[in-house]
């Protein structure tokens, strides 16, 4: 029963399940190695998840995009705003 009594209580103090808690964590860190411009895979894998097709599962669900898709967003230069080369 302690198990149980534990989780009642993460989710007491703060809001949400443990198990939440750490796919949030792994989100977090995919996020921010495919901002760094880590491929997919090696992201899923780093921070945690099965393969490359769970963590497009728990990354499209959260945030409404693939990862390959903000990789790429955060790669390609924006419109309107000059480039650092001249």
């Amino acid at each position: 029963m302690q198990p149980l009594r534990a989780e009642r209580g993460f989710r007491a103090a703060y809001g949400f399940a443990s198990s939440e808690y750490q796919g949030d964590l792994r989100l977090r860190r995919a996020r921010a190695l495919l901002a760094e411009g880590t491929a997919p895979s090696t992201a899923a894998a780093e921070a945690g998840f099965a393969d490359q097709a769970h963590l497009t599962r728990w990354f499209t669900r959260t945030y409404g995009v693939t990862p390959a898709s903000y990789r790429m967003a955060l790669m390609s230069p924006v419109a309107g705003v000059p480039s650092a080369s001249p």
